[in-house]
């Protein structure tokens, strides 16, 4: 065989290669398109459902609440005008907060006494016989039901919400009823590319994005059934048109004989409605191959193959040296860039899913620690524990506004450090690259103005003050309305701040929502007073940002020079001690001059600080246990504890929580010393349990710096598997402060918590922002009236109605109450005679070691 022969065999031999290689490919390609639509069908429909399912539990919520409200039970019980006039208000209430058609309450004999309508409303319920619905013998049954119909009188889709309305003695008084126009649900399954279907078991679509599909049968149904669902009058009292699908869905396939179509299909069981789905229906696309064009396709592939055989040498080693340049030149960008990483001051890490790849020297100075040793380190580990959640939710956005977190050197300090970070590919993998500033050594410009002005000061014998200036709160506006919300009303504060200031005086950024101001040539004590009184004024009016008006104070702090001292450090660190020392005493929002009283406090409470982070460590820390009482027709029973933490210093002596738990607070500490005390509460429980006393509850307060751990639910559930005591005996009390600082993350947690069984307080309620609208929200169980109010009950009437103003709300919310701090007799009374449902307080005993507390339950 010649060399021609040879060629041309080759060349035959690569074409039929290439057409083998583009049909395996094109049938691979349908396949893989076929499954991507079969997934994005299920994908669509589960999401819908999930959707649909968290909506309909919400308004199963709601029916239970009104059938719970007293007012409503009082209707049921006694048939008085007052009665019907107070609940049919209730029910308009109730039906317009919730967006809901109609609200009504029925008889056992299912007889309907009054609903939301209004007198001159032609359409009321009142009267009306409903006894044959299944939702309210199914409630009666079961105390409650969901069930989706066409109303009789009202001729609209709807969803009825029943719950069985019981007596103080569980006697049934009747059945309330929300209906939902199912309007309100399914705007989720409009705008799609397909069609979703909400259907029942009997496959008749009550809901549909095409709206000529709803009332009618997927598939024809059986005469017998057909008969029997006319007669229920659930989807009305007309036969129902089928729309010609077979009657199984077969390997996601549904075909319509009528429509003459094949679609594919995602489907989901609604959870909240046993035996209905929400199906998604996606047209079924047909891929043809062998057609009439198939002989002259390969004809032209055989030439095109031809020719690539001929030019592939040479294009192939042309892309070679094109690929080898391109690595040398990202070799060569890679080391400018460190190079660039080494000359900056401010750290740079990069790292892929948090294992750190590459650093500088600047990072090794911000954290102390060796150079190498970062490398193939956990991120995380260089982080405060309450900040990992806030920076692992913006690596998962990739978020690239600097924002500020807390850093953790190698000795266990904590700094402010402000994070830059941007999604890159390294050697095509994707990383992420984060600059690092530490804050706690940014404040150079600052110190460099402060001993400009001292200088100056020196020579010409004038005096200067410093004012540090904290606005408050103001991580709320970057939570609730954005950080470019919250970048617009710094830019607003800083000019009102710079139009009250003298030419002579300066204004200096510090941190994220902190301001430095020097103000000179202020003559004396009652000029400065008044120059600092009118820069805390700037805050007095609304701050409108894009057409939002919000209400912004802050707090200040002053010193002055060279009365509270003569170098810039001092003057600084002065000046923030009377800021937080404005906050301490409750002047938020005010402003505080230094004291030496301030530097003595602020030396003490370091000192304590010292002590206490050996406090563990040296078995200093005890706990304390304050017996919880019932009390019912003057007999009190021992129904729970509040776990309390006393620290027994072999230097201070006996600490009270009040002087070192703000300081475990701002440290960090709390972590570790309430995760003690979580654990230690549980082994002496658990041990109560083993040797035979009955089970109570333990009720343990929770840091807000607590709560914000990225890893506090394995916490927990390590302790509760460790200690084997039982989580519904376990009460975490919640502060009001952690509702208002991150409602976002604090209801996800909350949820989280209320799921491995464990009941949920909110503590010292009334001394915060908590209102009504708030806490339905929360998935508490018990409400803690706070002592302050239960001190005033002999005293002010005014305390007298909002004490029991809050027994009946919490009521309401169908959580239990707790009294703290009742002292005499007369409060006792007073709180039982409001149907109170606990109480604790030294009237009834104190707070005692775990041994005198173990003779309580003998």
């Amino acid at each position: 065989m010649n060399l021609r022969s040879i060629l041309l065999f080759l060349t035959l031999f690569s074409c039929l290669t290439a057409v083998v290689g583009v049909f395996l490919f094109y049938e691979q390609s349908v396949n893989s398109n076929i499954e991507k639509e079969e997934q994005s069908a299920d994908t669509t429909a589960s999401l819908i459902a999930v959707k649909l399912d968290t909506a309909i539990e919400r308004y199963i919520r709601a029916s239970r609440t009104l059938a719970s409200l007293p007012d409503i039970v009082g209707t049921m019980s006694e048939s008085r005008e007052q009665g019907y006039i107070k609940s049919k208000y209730l029910l308009y209430q109730f039906c317009d907060k919730g967006q809901a058609s109609l609200c009504y309450l029925i008889k056992p004999d299912g007889l309907t006494v009054v609903d939301n309508r209004g007198p001159d409303q032609n359409n009321s319920l009142e009267g009306y016989n409903y006894s044959f619905r299944p939702y309210f013998t199914q409630a009666l049954k079961r105390g409650g039901d969901v069930y989706a119909a066409l109303g009789t009188v009202t001729k609209k889709r709807g969803l009825y919400f029943s719950s069985r309305i019981e007596s103080e003695n569980s006697s049934i008084l009747g059945v309330a009823v929300i209906k939902v126009p199912m309007e309100n649900l399914e705007s989720d399954i409009h705008n799609l590319e397909g069609t979703a279907v909400l259907i029942s078991p009997d496959g008749v679509v009550f809901a549909s994005s095409d709206k000529s599909w709803e009332m009618c049968s997927l598939w024809p149904i059986p005469e017998a059934r057909m008969s029997e669902i006319i007669a229920s009058k659930q989807f009305g009292i007309n036969p129902i048109a089928s729309l010609g699908f077979h009657d199984e869905i077969k390997e996601q396939r549904l075909y319509s004989e009528k429509l003459e179509v094949t679609f594919i299909v995602g489907q989901s069981e609604l959870k909240t409605m046993p035996g209905w789905q929400l199906l998604y229906l996606n047209q079924a696309h047909e891929f043809y191959w062998l057609d009439d064009t198939v002989v002259p396709l390969v004809s032209l592939m055989f030439l095109l193959a031809s020719a690539a055989s001929l030019m592939l040498y040479k294009v192939g080693t042309r892309d070679l040296q094109f690929l080898k340049e391109a690595e040398q030149e990202l070799m060569n960008s890679e080391e400018r860039l460190r190079q660039l990483a080494e000359l900056t001051n401010e750290g740079v890490l990069i790292h892929k899913d948090g294992i750190i790849l590459d650093t500088n020297k600047a990072s090794a100075e911000i954290f102390d620690y060796p150079e190498e040793y970062l490398i193939g380190k956990d991120i995380w580990s260089f982080m405060a524990e309450e900040c990992i959640s806030t920076a692992h939710h913006h690596m998962s956005i990739g978020y690239e506004r600097p924002y500020d977190l807390e850093g953790k050197r190698r000795g266990g300090e904590i700094f402010p450090m402000e994070v830059c970070a941007r999604d890159s590919a390294i050697k095509g993998e994707k990383v992420r690259v984060c600059c690092i500033r530490d804050l706690s050594q940014s404040n150079s410009l600052v110190i460099d103005r402060l001993n400009f002005f001292i200088e100056d000061a020196e020579k010409s014998g004038s005096i200067f003050a410093v004012v540090y200036i904290d606005l408050d709160n103001f991580k709320r506006f970057n939570d609730s309305l954005g950080h470019q919300f919250g970048d617009k009303l710094l830019t607003s504060a800083t000019r009102r701040l710079r139009g009250g200031l003298e030419d002579q005086d300066s204004l200096l950024r510090h941190g994220g929502d902190e301001f430095i101001i020097l103000l000179q040539n202020f003559g004396g004590t009652r000029e400065l007073y008044k120059a600092v009184e009118r820069l805390h004024n700037v805050f007095n009016e609304e701050f409108v940002i894009d057409q939002y008006g919000v209400s912004l104070s802050a707090t200040f702090g002053v010193s002055i020079y060279p009365q509270h001292g003569d170098k810039a450090i001092g003057l600084l660190q002065n000046a923030e001690l009377a800021m937080y020392r404005c906050r301490e005493i409750g002047n938020q929002g005010y402003f505080e001059y230094y004291s030496e009283e301030m530097g003595r406090n602020a030396g003490y409470k370091l000192e304590m600080e010292q002590y206490l982070r050996k406090a563990l460590e040296n078995e200093e820390l005890l706990l304390n246990y304050q017996p919880v009482y019932a009390y019912q027709d003057g007999e009190i029973n021992l129904v729970s504890a509040e776990v309390l933490v006393r620290w027994n210093s072999k230097e201070l002596g006996c600490v009270g929580p009040d002087k070192f738990i703000p300081i475990a607070e701002n440290t960090g500490l709390i972590i570790e010393i309430g995760n003690w005390i979580i654990r230690t509460a549980c082994q002496q429980g658990a041990e109560w349990i083993a040797n035979g006393y009955r089970a109570f509850r333990l009720a343990i307060n929770i840091s807000p710096r607590q709560l914000r751990q990225y890893d506090f639910i394995n916490v927990l559930q390590g302790i509760l598997s460790d200690t084997g005591y039982p989580a519904e005996q376990l009460c975490l009390e919640i502060t009001e402060g952690i509702l208002i600082e991150d409602d976002q993350y604090a209801r996800y947690i909350l949820n989280q918590i209320k799921e491995l069984g464990i009941s949920l307080a909110i503590d010292d309620f009334g001394t915060g922002y908590s209102s009504l609208s708030y806490l339905k929200h929360y998935p508490f169980d018990l409400l803690k009236i706070d002592r302050a109010f239960v001190a005033d009950l002999d005293i002010d009437k005014s305390h007298n109605q909002l004490v029991t103003a809050c027994i009946l709300m919490a009521h309401g919310l169908n959580m239990k109450v707790v009294a703290e701090g009742v002292e005499t007799a007369d409060q006792l009374t007073f709180l039982a005679d409001h149907s109170c449902d606990y109480y604790q307080g030294y009237y009834l005993n104190r707070p005692m070691p775990a041994q005198p507390f173990e003779a309580l339950l003998k």
